[in-house]
């Protein structure tokens, strides 16, 4: 019989059938056997690889008596140990009742923490892109600072300019400016104008 050892804890599992990973966990007081006698394993080992685990306190699975030794994230991580031992970085999920709700916590962990991992950087590479190496989102309206033009809507405090015979969106600085009134780039702020009346 195959365990997986979490921090002390052995937690029982099973590998049925050929095809893509599929972790299973069974429902609240039941044990990986469920999977069995409700025949889901004989209706699914032609078509997936399934890791069926005992969750901690349930089937062949340690059964340790702190409560603390029942959170959450812990019965996460116990799903984690078995992925780990089988070499398996990917996996589809199934669950009930307890096993639905695990789903939901590792769901929530695997948010925030799996960007900060290897296997995260592995499938999703990121460089950043710094302004001092060159990279920018401008659109060049830096060239704008101090050009002289008129609103071609009212400000509000957005809407538009016309600059050197170009339409351009704009903001103010928070005040209102009239259509057609005279105005002046100050500065670009994400691709927009800010402006000032003249």
């Amino acid at each position: 019989m195959p365990y997986a050892l979490n921090n002390g804890i052995r937690i029982h599992y099973h590998v049925e059938g050929h095809g893509p990973a599929l972790m299973m966990m069974h429902g609240w007081s039941d044990s990986l056997e469920d999977w069995h006698d409700h025949g889901y394993v004989d209706a699914m080992k032609s078509s997936y690889q399934m890791m069926v685990v005992d969750a901690r306190g349930h089937g062949r699975s340690d059964k340790p008596h702190a409560p603390e030794a029942y959170a959450m994230d812990t019965m996460v991580s116990d799903m984690l140990a078995v992925l780990d031992q089988l070499g398996i970085d990917q996996t589809a999920y199934m669950g009930l009742s307890l096993g639905i709700l695990t789903a939901v916590i590792a769901a929530i962990i695997l948010f925030k923490t799996l960007p900060h991992t290897a296997l995260y950087k592995r499938l999703i590479p990121f460089t950043p892109q710094k302004s001092e190496e060159g990279f920018t989102i401008s659109r060049g309206y830096e060239s704008l600072i101090g050009e002289k033009g008129k609103t071609t809507t009212d400000l509000r405090p957005s809407g538009k300019v016309e600059i050197l015979g170009k339409t351009y969106q704009a903001f103010s600085h928070g005040d209102y400016i009239d259509k057609n009134e005279a105005i002046q780039v100050d500065s670009i702020d994400e691709n927009q104008l800010q402006v000032k009346k003249v």
